[in-house]
């Protein structure tokens, strides 16, 4: 390794070369970055749930379901606001946005 200690830095600055100008490292990107959101979703509604079935944690419980709440409202709000005069576009993200698909929709 001593005697060729170049080599690794001249692959990781050829990797994310690659991974910084092809549409597949992009693509990975927008990918993983949809599916951690909606990943997150499921997993903040889970432990919504769990905290309103643990005793002495229900406050947690409703401080969770209101950031979800508020979060999925102003995504619809500002989906309102883009999609005013499209108001089909504005009922299909709408829907997107309640069952927690909006993600998967911004990548496609």
């Amino acid at each position: 390794e001593k005697e060729y200690a170049w080599m690794r830095t001249f692959f990781v600055e050829i990797a994310q070369f690659n991974l910084n100008t092809s549409n597949f490292g992009l693509r990975l990107r927008v990918f993983g970055g949809a599916v951690l959101s909606m990943v997150d979703l499921i997993t903040d509604v889970y432990m919504t749930f769990k905290f309103f079935n643990t005793e002495g944690q229900e406050g947690y419980g409703r401080i969770n379901a209101w950031l979800i709440g508020l979060t999925i409202f102003l995504q619809i709000l500002l989906s309102y606001f883009q999609n005013m005069k499209k108001p089909s576009i504005f009922f299909q993200d709408t829907l997107f946005t309640l069952i927690g698909f909006r993600p998967a929709l911004d990548a496609y």
